[in-house]
């Protein structure tokens, strides 16, 4: 008779006789303890739960995994005093394991090049007018959705509750207007645009094709902002509990409740599926959108392309105008300046030595009654000849 120490929540421990014991049902599956086993079966359906957790929350936010590695480590200890107790059940050997991950990645790089060949034959039929209006088609239905959420809100009296009612009118009456436009603009693409899942790019590419790559561009930068964010947070609260300076805190702190707002908003986001994504940038579909935030329009929409292509040549075309304006040669100053409330010996003597300085400089006069020495008109005109 084989027989096992058990501890409870309590943390009393018993002697439990394993030949006898009925096997635990958990998760539709039975289990037992090994014979060294020190955990109860709450400990271990506790523990089980804990490492499905962590284990599941990794999948979309990897480093989950090191900042709960203690959490992880003791409930893999625990899961090890137990093991499956049906009759005849195997656990699956090494050998066995690689030869199945040898057979998962056989299949998948004959999937990739089954992708492959047909994306070589799908660029024969790529329509670039119909690849162009599915575009148009997607960012009309997204304004459209907008733009009819908004005419509800208005109508509902949600929208801006103290509004006038005639200026609401108004507002709706543009909307509605809008709406009729937008969704007759849709029903005409819809035709042009037929299965918009086939609407294949220059390249062959699928639709789906492209959201696989930007679901991992997307996952892949918002690790990195993640990671990138946890470090200059646990610098600033360092700096912050360094700092001594009243005025110095009061900045770290600043900074730092800006970082950590960042951060807890970048691990709210998700998780994901690939379907979920965008198929011409790395953002998820739900953060498109034409209010800020969750998002913007997606930069390959092409109405939206050409705003933000104007905006640009104008920030460009007034960024040149002012480095122009910075590189012209700065307004001529005078040669020497004789402030006003001074005696008539203190001028004369100034005017003496100005003399022997600039023998053929002219006095003019200034602002707030002062005396300037400017050099010769010609000699300006001279200076300006050769400059040209």
């Amino acid at each position: 008779m084989v027989t096992v120490m058990f501890t409870s929540h309590r943390h009393h421990r018993w002697m439990v006789d394993t030949s006898t014991a009925r096997p635990l049902e958990h998760d539709g599956k039975l289990w037992k303890p090994q014979p060294d086993a020190t955990s109860s079966a709450d400990e271990f359906i506790a523990a089980r739960a804990l490492f499905i957790e962590i284990s599941e929350d990794s999948l979309w936010n990897p480093w989950v995994r090191n900042e709960r590695r203690d959490e992880l480590e003791t409930a893999m200890a625990v899961m090890a005093q137990w093991t499956r107790a049906e009759p005849g059940h195997r656990m699956m050997t090494m050998k066995q394991w690689d030869a199945r991950q040898a057979r998962r990645d056989k299949a998948s790089a004959r999937q990739r090049e089954r992708d492959k060949e047909r994306r070589e034959r799908d660029k024969e039929r790529h329509d670039p007018e119909r690849a162009a209006a599915r575009l148009v088609l997607l960012e009309f239905e997204s304004r459209l959705a907008f733009e009819l959420a908004e005419l509800t809100a208005f109508r509902d009296g949600v929208r801006y509750p103290a509004m006038p009612a005639d200026r609401r009118e108004d507002e709706i009456a543009k909307l509605v207007e809008s709406v009729d436009r937008l969704q007759g603009e849709v029903d005409r693409l819809l035709p042009i645009v037929g299965d918009r899942e086939d609407v294949v790019d220059d390249h062959g590419w699928l639709p789906r094709d492209r959201r696989d790559l930007t679901f991992w561009r997307y996952r892949w930068d918002r690790e990195r902002e993640v990671r990138d964010l946890k470090d200059k947070v646990a610098k600033q609260e360092a700096a912050l509990m360094a700092s001594t300076d009243k005025a110095e805190r009061r900045k770290v702190r600043d900074k730092l409740r800006e970082l950590t707002y960042d951060l807890n908003a970048r691990i709210a986001e998700g998780p994901f599926t690939v379907d979920e994504m965008c198929s011409e940038c790395p953002t998820p579909l739900a953060h498109h959108g034409w209010v800020y935030p969750p998002g913007l329009p997606c930069p390959a929409w092409p109405r939206w392309a050409a705003r933000v292509r104007a905006v640009r040549a104008d920030m460009e075309a007034m960024l040149s105008k002012r480095a122009a304006e910075a590189t012209e040669p700065p307004p001529p100053q005078p040669l020497a300046v004789i402030p006003s409330g001074r005696t008539i010996g203190e001028i004369i003597a100034k005017l003496a030595e100005l003399q022997r300085e600039f023998p053929t400089a002219e006095v003019r006069r200034g602002r707030s009654n002062r005396w300037e020495l400017w050099p010769p008109k010609d000699d300006n005109a001279s200076a300006g000849r050769e400059d040209n």
